[in-house]
Formats: C-alpha cells, structure tokens, sequence
C-alpha cells in the first residue's frame, strides 16, 4: 500500500508471508517479512524519511540426495538426511532515519540514523556422501550458529552535483 498520507506526507506499507515446502519430509519453510516507511517534506528545502523492516523465517534444510556413481537414485529421492531436529531460524529488523535540507547554491546536508538487529539460530548438517563400501550415506559437516547482534550508527555527508563539460559530477 502507497499513498498520501497528507499534503506533505507520503506512506508506504508492505507484508508478505510464505508457508511451503518441498517433497522431501522436514523440508518446511516459514517466511515473513514487514517494511513501512514515512517521507515528510514540510518545505521545498526539508525531507525527513522514516523507514522500518523486520522479517522472520524458520527454514528446515534439505540439501539435496546424494549421488550414486555420478547420478541421483530414485530410491534417495524423497530421503531428508539432515538431522532430525536441524533448523535455520531468522528475526531481522532495520529502522532508518534520514534528514536532507537543500541550501543555496545547490550544496545538501544528509544525516542517516539507523539501527539493525539480527537473531539466527541453526542447527544442521551440511554435508552427505554416498559411501560405496558400506552402501549407505554418510552425514557429516555439523554446523551451529548462534548470534544476537545489534547495530548502530549514523551518516553524516554534504553533496553538490556539478556539470563539468557536459557530465554530471558527483561531490560528496
């Protein structure tokens, strides 16, 4: 959805959501996501633009079957090797605040200011070889990841686009 919100204020909201999966048991996946941003201009030489996301997914990997001398066996075809209880698990989220003023002689202020987390948890196994001595797959490779960061920061720049010899160049 995108609109006026107001003679100088313009919204924006987006959400998607996808459930599905594959053909192979424990191969699910869950997939969220949200964005929605505000753009103010209160004067022709101020612009304030908010701006939010947050997405969230759970995955159960599937990783494809192993070969057998060179090609796929249908027999492995519908076989998950990963771990019963192997996950991929996401929340995601950014929020963003930008200033510009426009001054004379064509010079811009810009100020960003923004935050971003992210949280993952994964628990799975990343590698399966088909074994010809014993005739059975090995699975091997276990990966954990495990992390809760935070991010913030801010930039500040002044701009100014020239015209030299018919380009256009970009100061910052």
């Amino acid at each position: 959805i995108t609109g006026p919100l107001g003679k100088n204020l313009m919204g924006r909201f987006d959400a998607s959501y996808s459930d599905g999966g594959g053909w192979v048991p424990r191969a699910d996946q869950k997939l969220r996501a949200l964005a929605s941003s505000l753009w103010w201009t209160p004067s022709s030489s101020v612009m304030f633009k908010a701006q939010g996301k947050y997405t969230d997914d759970r995955v159960e990997a599937y990783y494809a079957t192993p070969f057998i001398d060179g090609k796929p066996d249908p027999r492995m075809r519908y076989t998950n090797y990963n771990m019963s209880d192997g996950f991929s698990r996401g929340h995601n989220s950014f929020g963003r605040l930008d200033t510009e003023i426009s001054l004379d002689n064509g010079w811009r202020l810009h100020n960003g200011t923004f935050a971003a987390t992210q949280r993952m948890d994964y628990r799975n196994m990343e590698s399966y070889t088909y074994n010809p001595a014993t005739r059975r797959v090995d699975v091997s490779g276990y990966f954990l990841i495990w992390r809760d960061d935070i991010l913030v920061g801010n930039q500040f720049d002044v701009r100014k686009t020239v015209d030299i010899a018919g380009r256009s160049v970009n100061f910052i």
